[in-house]
């Protein structure tokens, strides 16, 4: 499945769950493929809690397995957004000379002209091919136009001007674990000795790293990710709040309406009403 879609100030588009830019876009759980080319506006956001910019003619590339929220404004803004699902993901990777999905997938911000000018010859072409042929056709001329984009940009070298976003420390390996370990466990625990203790390192040194990557306390980037993910629920479904309480592992419904309304300003009822109507 290919989805691609133009996101302006006076055409907001849900994203995976999220109203952009207003809300979370969740990547972690997600099983598809995105790419954003931001066309016009300036915020400040971040990639799997690490802080980076956005600017016009920015790139950036969601994994499956990534988190990217707007953190700052981003009014005007005009974003053109590519979703392919995994399962066009072998065609897209498999056998692409010099190029291993394990090191591209480490690369999620491109602030190049030379790449936003083939990003955007790529967006263009793939209009035309759903407007001509929206079936198979385009689905097998997407593939081509995604394999030649990342064989692109993974021969790019540290010098030409693509910010890389890379895990080859002992710290960021481990960093990277945590965030993976939060995707699947962020129901089940708010605690960060819990994910330290699945990590077999000391709470302090998991906060130390979370510092350093994300810029907050471990807790802090927990609980943050939990209530993006309460939003995306309350947000997108309609379950009732006893029932997203206890899916998220809370003692109790008040206990779950204090936490959300500490972290938002909002009950979740409050928060469900505004998300509706698009206030």
């Amino acid at each position: 499945m290919i989805r691609r879609i133009t996101v302006t100030e006076d055409n907001p588009v849900d994203i995976q769950g999220g109203r952009f830019p207003e809300c979370f876009v969740p990547g972690l759980g997600n099983d598809s493929l995105g790419i954003i080319l931001v066309r016009k506006g300036h915020a400040d956001a971040r990639i799997n809690f690490e802080p980076v910019e956005l600017g016009p003619g920015t790139v950036l590339i969601l994994y499956p397995g990534d988190v990217f929220a707007i953190s700052g404004q981003m009014v005007p803004y005009s974003v053109d957004y590519l979703s392919v699902s995994s399962g066009l993901m072998p065609q897209v990777f498999g056998n692409l000379e010099g190029v291993s999905y394990a090191n591209v997938c480490n690369e999620h911000l491109i602030d190049s002209p030379e790449i936003s000018a083939i990003a955007d010859a790529m967006f263009r072409t793939i209009s035309i091919c759903m407007e001509m042929n929206p079936g198979k056709g385009c689905a097998l001329a997407t593939v081509q136009q995604l394999r030649s984009f990342f064989t692109i940009v993974s021969t790019l070298t540290p010098g030409s001007g693509l910010q890389r976003k890379t895990f080859r420390s002992k710290g960021d390996g481990l960093y990277s674990r945590f965030i993976l370990l939060l995707s699947s466990s962020f129901a089940k625990s708010r605690s960060a000795k819990y994910y330290a203790d699945m990590l077999e390192i000391s709470q302090k040194y998991l906060t130390v790293l979370s510092i350093e990557h994300s810029g907050m306390p471990a807790k802090n980037l927990i609980d943050e990710y939990v209530v993006m993910k309460l939003r995306t629920v309350l947000g997108t479904t309609e379950k009732p709040v006893a029932e997203v309480a206890e899916a998220f592992n809370f003692p109790s419904v008040s206990f779950f309406c204090e936490y959300f309304k500490r972290h938002t300003g909002q009950s979740p009822t409050e928060f469900r009403r505004e998300f509706s109507t698009g206030a």
